[in-house]
């Protein structure tokens, strides 16, 4: 037995037997209808068999879940292979460059090999953001804190990411207090950190990218500030969902999940992600993380 308010529009599913003994899901709506003096008179509404809407339901929930679980069995299985790869790129682009004499047959292998070693880091790169989705999606995201230097991180993700800067023609400038402690998971941070200047030298090509580490009592966190296209002020929630971007796909390249992740991994750690930007002129991202010494 459930119980109304008379002055509300009323809703509910049930399952009713019918007379041949099967099962079926109704779906009761009713609007309170009221005499001219305003007292109640009863209700008006329907009662629809959507039983086949619940089975729907029933099979595109299994599908959802067969597909997540595919996506975390295919990126593990993809993983091993590609970080052996990896390694035999690598030590292949090492001997090239250690070859004596500066041939064209030289100079050309080189450049192979350097461009085979920038396609299987892209491939890894997208094997993990599926990893990250899958995981996300089944609530299965965990972080491991430990004490941290932002810092240190900053520099080293920067660093790290020194010739993607030079092929975007963008210099960096890096402003930090010195060392920044904390207690945060390193994988994330970093991944956060790496996604953000990613964005930047993509979207702000050609341009100066600024890094700033700043520090309170109660937080730590980082700014990158690019010179670029900009974000219209009403994309500034969406493009923190999953799959949603503001610029044009059909001139930048992406999922558009690394926004989304790099969310939710700040949240897992009690952080947060901010935008401050107009379209046409830059865009400044700031993470927040909490500081526990």
């Amino acid at each position: 037995v459930r119980a109304f308010n008379t002055r509300s529009v009323f809703e509910m599913e049930y399952r009713l037997c019918r007379a041949d003994g099967e099962y079926r899901w109704i779906l009761d709506r009713g609007t309170p209808r009221y005499t001219p003096e305003g007292a109640f008179a009863g209700y008006i509404g329907s009662c629809v068999d959507i039983t086949e809407r619940r089975r729907l339901e029933v099979d595109l929930r299994n599908s959802v879940r067969v597909r997540d679980d595919f996506l975390s069995v295919a990126s593990h299985e993809l993983g091993t292979p590609l970080t052996s790869l990896r390694l035999m790129v690598e030590t292949l682009l090492r001997t090239v460059r250690r070859l004596s004499g500066d041939s064209e047959t030289t100079r050309l292998l080189e450049t192979h090999v350097s461009g085979v070693e920038d396609q299987v880091l892209r491939l890894s790169g997208l094997v993990e953001t599926l990893l990250d989705v899958s995981t996300i999606t089944q609530g299965r995201l965990s972080v491991s804190p430990e004490p941290l230097d932002l810092s240190a991180l900053v520099q080293r993700v920067v660093t790290r990411m020194g010739q993607v800067a030079s092929d975007a023609a963008c210099p960096v400038l890096i402003q930090t207090p010195g060392p920044v402690q904390g207690v945060w998971d390193r994988q994330r941070t970093e991944q956060v950190v790496t996604n953000l200047l990613s964005n930047a030298f993509k979207y702000g090509a050609g341009k100066p990218v600024e890094v700033r580490v700043t520090v309170d009592e109660g937080a730590a966190r980082v700014q990158v500030i690019d010179r670029g296209i900009g974000i219209p002020v009403e994309k500034h929630a969406v493009i923190f969902e999953r799959f949603e971007r503001a610029a044009p796909k059909n001139q930048y390249g992406g999922l558009g999940l690394g926004l989304w992740i790099s969310r939710r991994a700040l949240e897992e750690m009690g952080g947060a992600i901010h935008v401050e930007s107009q379209e046409g002129a830059g865009a400044c991202f700031e993470i927040e993380l909490p500081r526990h010494t």
